[in-house]
């Protein structure tokens, strides 16, 4: 007997206001991890932070990743609504628009029991809730990615222009957020290769169509990377090499950690709910097993055999975009059901919205425990907030017009105060080379900065007119609940250049 409840009617369709109930669910679950991280969390991660500060400059390219990414978070934090609040709303838009095209893959081939069944699996994986809390070009990939999965599997099948222009249009616009868009790409050449059906596509018009507008649409971002020494590009052929036994040992770690996360939560669902009846898939059963295993599989074996051939570090949050495979693989091999005693529509939208807020207090009680622990996760539990306001407080005591720069040398405390105050300023990170160049240093010399400093000392060289003197110490703590811990910053303030502004005489 299944340990889930579910049966569905004999006509295979159940329905809420007209809707399948699984969009219900996505509903919920978009509030749960958009409303509950901006309510629990007062810090963000600094991939986070890259697009927020360098989207004010657009561009076609930046030095870590391709664009889109930061033309997105950037266009969502300029109306000033809360910023965890519109970052997480925007993760969670793009973890539905996958959703909807994961249903969309599986009803190319199975009954809307099995497609709302792959919603369900998407959505339980921690790769799609609690790592995509970290928004970022992974998590911004992921509805691009889903869609690519979708057009590119309906155009093998049935070789519309439609959908080879919406293969080129989808995975056009995941290359210019993320290069990773070329696994899915891969996954689907070789799913021509292999199943016999799908070889004509190679000598079909609609497919060089496809290669055209595909790259249209990245050529672009490929001038922009040519006049710029490759930036993007060189990075990610590998920036974090594995240089020793310890980096290997790291990077094999890494590697098990993003599998589990993409394949534990929905095998356990899978095995709790042995009992569903074969779905009734379509005359193309025959080669859906083998279409399903190289969805399924085939990306997370090229993602690894890309970064061996490169000699990279994996990392876990890698896997993200690929869960809408994963999901879409298992659903297809492992169907709900569409007759009988199978597993309904419904019990995939209720466990969702049961789930969902359990998957999300458990990770805030990890949070909460953690800070208990004396050990917090400075990424969320950091309450930046007050630090935003008093790096305000401090500006405000010697400058009257709006703040132009904020120095910082720690990428997990310093920036995102940042986004909390008024306005965007500009900011240098001495974290990383690329976050303090010349130019931004230049800058920040001519209109002011305060400094934000966890280890007052090279930062400062770079600026002699810093009022170390008075500097003021500043303990950041931790959110209201995640532990008593705080992390030490000292508040520096440093005087335009060629204003005659001093420390002791603050100009009002």
């Amino acid at each position: 007997m299944s340990a889930f409840p579910g049966t569905i009617d004999a006509t295979g369709r159940e329905r809420l206001l007209g809707y399948s109930p699984i969009i219900l669910a996505v509903m919920v679950q978009v509030l749960v991890w958009s409303v509950g991280p901006a309510l629990v969390f007062g810090n963000l991660h600094s991939d986070t932070l890259e697009a927020a500060y360098w989207g004010r400059d657009l561009a076609l390219g930046y030095a870590k990743h391709p664009p889109l990414a930061t033309w997105i978070i950037d266009a969502v934090l300029r109306p000033g609504l809360p910023p965890v609040l519109s970052l997480m709303l925007l993760s969670q838009a793009g973890m539905a628009v996958a959703a909807f095209f994961v249903w969309k893959t599986v009803r190319l081939y199975a009954s809307t029991q099995t497609a709302a069944y792959a919603v369900l699996l998407f959505f339980v994986a921690p790769a799609t809730t609690i790592y995509a809390v970290q928004i970022n070009h992974n998590s911004l990939l992921a509805p691009f990615w889903a869609a690519s999965l979708y057009f590119g599997l309906a155009y093998l099948e049935e070789r519309r222009w439609s959908d080879a222009i919406g293969l080129a249009i989808a995975a056009g616009l995941g290359f210019i957020t993320k290069y990773e868009i070329v696994f899915v790409l891969v996954g689907l050449v070789t799913a021509a290769a292999i199943v016999p059906r799908f070889r004509k596509a190679f000598a079909e018009a609609p497919s060089y169509l496809c290669v055209f507008v595909f790259f249209a649409v990245i050529a672009p971002h490929i001038w922009w990377l040519d006049a710029n020494g490759w930036p993007s590009a060189t990075r990610a052929m590998g920036s974090d090499k594995m240089h020793s036994v310890s980096s290997l040992n790291l990077s094999a770690v890494n590697a098990i950690v993003g599998q589990f996360t993409l394949f534990a939560a929905p095998v356990a669902v899978l095995l709790l709910t042995m009992n569903r009846r074969a779905d009734d898939l379509t005359a193309r059963a025959p080669d859906l097993r083998r279409i399903a295993a190289i969805v399924g599989f085939g990306p997370p074996a090229i993602l690894l055999a890309g970064a061996a051939a490169t000699l990279q570090i994996v990392k876990p949050l890698w896997v993200l975009p690929l869960s809408a495979s994963v999901a879409v693989g298992l659903a297809l091999l492992f169907p709900a059901g569409s007759g009988g005693k199978g597993w309904s529509e419904r019990a995939s939208a209720t466990w969702l919205m049961i789930l969902s807020p359990l998957l999300f207090a458990g990770f805030a009680v990890y949070l909460v425990v953690a800070g208990a622990l004396g050990k917090p996760l400075a990424a969320y539990s950091a309450d930046t907030r007050k630090l935003a306001r008093a790096v305000e407080v401090m500006w405000a005591s010697h400058h009257s017009t709006p703040l132009r720069c904020v120095v910082i040398d720690d990428r997990k405390i310093g920036p995102s105060g940042v986004l909390f105050m008024h306005g965007r300023p500009d900011y240098v990170d001495f974290s990383s080379p690329s976050w303090a160049t010349p130019r931004q240093i230049g800058e920040c010399r001519r209109s002011g900065a305060i400094a934000a400093l966890a280890e007052p000392g090279a930062a400062l060289d770079n600026f002699p007119s810093a009022c170390r003197s008075s500097a003021v110490r500043f303990e950041v703590p931790a959110m209201p609940g995640m532990g008593k811990v705080t992390w030490p910053v000292e508040l520096v303030y440093v005087p335009p250049e060629g204003t005659g502004a001093i420390c002791d005489a603050p100009t009002r």
